[in-house]
């Protein structure tokens, strides 16, 4: 999401979850200091954009639950310049779980990295090195609750334990040539620290380099990288969770999420509908996509998914402004259509006409654009029993019919349908036809 709309959507967004709801604004570096922007930039136009953000919210702050991954370090950090000679991998063990006895504490000591590297014929700036040994390197940082505790003890070697009121052991440094006054420095290995929490600036995912081609589609804006996906969906889902874009746009999330094993929706509209979302799609299921986070999983191929289509409005107004019922559908489409409305099942019964939709075991739906009269009525009254109940939907209907018979009603399609179709709104009530299913559909699945 851009500077221009962040603000609004954050508004947005605060209404429909709460604002205690939202949880972070991440801040995502998209594009690197190159072309036009910068010409904007040097002509005093405006600042260089190089970042989009993410908002995160969640439906109940006090259940939800982030998986926060971890970034490894590309550089040695400098602040883990000391090493414990005598360390091996198993000691150091036995070290960090607070298992070592006061001859073998003893036994330790605590020198500068840099000295001991040249000592040793190796690079101070050797970072290869450091991160083989980081199970014996460590940092030395103040910690002023170990101050007072310390105090009331006599350590008199460089490496000791400082033992806390819930029984777990800090690892410190002491002094030689200090007694009970000596303040104590506790000691983190380098091994334990060499990755660190992603914070709220992504500032290594960027959409330069081969984005552009991910997933063998071309979608020239806006398109995002699947590694920003991936680390979304790492942070807020596990396998066989549920995923919806409803803007899908050339169909990077639900590739991603078809590779990490999370079930999806996808919702977009426009040719590249077919160009784009379900050509990628395709190729993924098909292990045709070798983009991407593809060798990261692993991913051969396989899955499948159902393809729906939004049937056209059901109802428009014409040329007067009074509401009819849309030309391109047919008597099947608008049957199906009115079944969904009324609460109703299509399924037409291949014996009796009338039995269209079906509601329980004893309800029935018959859709008609044509005019109903004393004879249908007459003709559907002697096959329909008496525990069974129909609802007559059509175009027009004599006017004495309704008292006819006790258990069928009748009524006209506007009358049916306007009940539940709004004008002028943005929320809709949408007519989904589901397209047949044939044999080949479940060939990936």
């Amino acid at each position: 999401m851009i500077d221009n709309e962040q603000a609004y959507l954050t508004v947005m967004m605060d209404e429909i979850f709460g604002r205690q709801n939202r949880i972070n604004t991440i801040c995502v570096n998209m594009s690197n200091m190159s072309g036009p922007k910068v010409t904007n930039a040097i002509n005093g136009k405006r600042f260089p954009k190089i970042k989009e953000y993410i908002l995160l919210y969640c439906k109940d702050k006090n259940k939800y639950h982030l998986d926060i991954p971890k970034n490894q370090k590309e550089h040695w950090d400098n602040e883990y310049n000391l090493i414990i000679p005598e360390l091996t991998i198993q000691s150091a063990l036995l070290l960090s779980k607070g298992e070592m006895d006061e001859e073998q504490l003893k036994a330790l000591s605590l020198v500068s990295l840099y000295d001991y590297m040249v000592e040793n014929n190796v690079s101070p700036q050797d970072e290869s090195w450091k991160k083989e040994n980081s199970f014996r390197i460590v940092a030395s940082k103040p910690n002023t609750a170990l101050l007072s505790k310390a105090k009331k003890n006599n350590y008199f070697q460089q490496v000791a334990y400082l033992e806390s009121s819930r029984g777990t052991k800090k690892i410190i440094r002491t002094d030689f040539n200090r007694e009970t006054n000596t303040a104590r420095i506790e000691l983190t290995f380098a091994l334990e620290h060499m990755s660190t929490y992603y914070g709220d600036h992504w500032d290594d995912i960027v959409t330069t380099g081969g984005v552009a081609q991910e997933g063998n589609v071309v979608f020239k804006a806006s398109k995002k990288p699947e590694k920003l996906i991936e680390r979304v969906l790492l942070c807020s889902t596990k396998e066989g969770d549920y995923v919806l874009d409803s803007f899908l746009g050339s169909g990077t999330t639900c590739a991603v999420a078809q590779k990490m094993k999370r079930r999806w929706i996808g919702i977009e509209m426009g040719e590249h509908v077919y160009t784009h979302c379900k050509k990628r799609i395709d190729e993924v299921i098909d292990g045709k996509d070798d983009s991407g986070i593809t060798k990261t999983y692993n991913w051969k191929g396989g899955g499948g998914y159902h393809f729906y289509e939004l049937a056209p409005t059901l109802i428009k107004n014409d040329s007067f402004g009074q509401p009819v019922i849309n030309k391109l559908y047919n008597s099947d489409m608008l049957a199906a259509a009115v079944a969904l409305h009324e609460g109703y099942v299509y399924s037409p019964s291949k014996d009796c006409y009338w039995k269209q939709s079906i509601n329980n075991s004893n309800s029935y739906l018959f859709v008609t654009t044509n005019h109903v009269t004393n004879e249908i009525i007459e003709s559907i009254k002697a096959e329909l029993k008496e525990s069974e109940f129909l609802l007559i939907v059509c175009k027009s209907f004599d006017s004495l019919l309704p008292s006819r018979c006790k258990n069928i009603s009748i009524k006209k399609i506007p009358q049916s349908l306007l009940r539940d179709c709004e004008y002028d709104v943005a929320n809709y009530n949408l007519n989904i036809i589901r397209l047949p299913l044939y044999e080949e559909d479940f060939e990936n699945e």
